[in-house]
């Protein structure tokens, strides 16, 4: 699930961004030939994820790095419980340290909030989707935490898939446009496989769109009520 380049990039420039050039602490308070054990365990209970993104932070630092993962990835754990375990050089592992957990906590808060979602709607057959409002250059790994937590990815970006949003409709009513032929013209210009949503907030233009087969009408700000 996770594009291993686009990781090993990331992983650099968070590193880069927290160690600089050199750990001046660690580095001149300890000796390099010192090896150390440690546990990175959790401070609240939730659902685990990023230990595979723990694992290559310490890669990317130190091959002889010991990890041993002690819980699965998607696991629900219960505050102080032992996530994994790391032992070798203590430069490499102190410097990492921050960068890792910054990792692992960031995405599994997102698992953790997204199965509490996909938990209360389960029953019903609803899905949770997520959406491209994420932290920029942190797409691809807050879309995998949503994943991990029972949630679905909706688009990934700009040319996956089709979303008329309400911009969209302001600058296309301008012209003698309904939305029935809106979608039936765009359907024509992609690739078949290409889905087709669209944005309305109210009831007349959601039957206006029904005459366009859009694979997906998204309820915008829309009450159960409306």
């Amino acid at each position: 699930m996770l594009e291993n380049a686009k990781l090993r990039g990331l992983i650099g420039l968070a590193l880069k961004e927290d160690i600089g050039t050199i750990d001046v602490t660690t580095t001149n308070l300890i000796s390099k030939s010192v090896k150390i054990k440690a546990d990175i365990l959790t401070r609240e209970d939730g659902v685990i994820c990023g230990i595979p993104v723990c694992e290559a932070v310490f890669e990317h630092l130190n091959a002889e790095i010991k990890f041993k993962p002690q819980v699965n990835e998607g696991d629900y754990v219960y505050k102080g419980k032992a996530v994994c375990y790391l032992e070798g050089p203590a430069w490499p592992i102190l410097a990492g340290e921050r960068t890792a957990l910054n990792f692992l906590g960031r995405l599994s808060g997102i698992s953790t909030e997204t199965r509490k979602f996909a938990e209360k709607v389960r029953l019903y057959g609803t899905k949770i989707l997520d959406t491209r409002k994420t932290t920029p250059g942190l797409r691809f790994l807050e879309k995998y935490a949503v994943k991990i937590g029972g949630g679905e990815n909706h688009r990934k970006g700009l040319w996956d898939q089709v979303l008329i949003k309400d911009n969209h409709l302001k600058l296309l009513r301008s012209k003698p446009l309904t939305m029935n032929k809106m979608l039936k013209d765009v359907r024509r210009k992609i690739q078949k496989n290409t889905k087709i949503e669209i944005e309305v907030d109210n009831l007349k233009d959601f039957e206006e769109a029904l005459g366009g087969y859009p694979d997906i009408i998204m309820l915008e700000n829309m009450e159960p009520g409306d």
